[in-house]
């Protein structure tokens, strides 16, 4: 695994270069990238998701990553008077109802955008 020159990509679709490994594990700490997040480096082909590039998230997504992210979490809950088990806004459990319905509402998105775009 190499040590820089990634490219990703933010949920804007702005790309973001170049970042070495240090920074992507800064950022998924962060939670400002995840698995689905697309990357580029000089030796691929085409951008891809962080958790098909082979090796990639195992390097970034390492324990000490997941422990500083998770006392990170906690301290901010804490000065905002948050009791630690109640989960972050945005981080609550999804029930199977609520997912269906965000893919259809997708779908629909999208449905729109190529007939808006004239099918293209």
């Amino acid at each position: 695994m190499r040590n820089g020159g990634f490219y990703s990509e933010d949920r804007l679709g702005r790309t973001r270069a170049p970042l070495e490994l240090i920074t992507l594990k800064t950022a998924w700490g962060a939670g400002i990238i995840d698995k689905d997040t697309f990357i580029w480096g000089e030796d691929m082909d085409e951008w891809a998701p962080i958790h098909m590039v082979y090796g990639l998230e195992p390097a970034i997504a390492t324990w000490e990553v997941g422990l500083a992210a998770g006392a990170t979490a906690l301290i901010h809950k804490l000065q905002k008077g948050i009791p630690p088990w109640v989960p972050l806004k945005g981080h609550e459990k999804k029930t199977y109802k609520q997912l269906q319905e965000e893919a259809v509402e997708s779908k629909r998105r999208d449905l729109a955008v190529l007939e808006a775009n004239d099918g293209v």
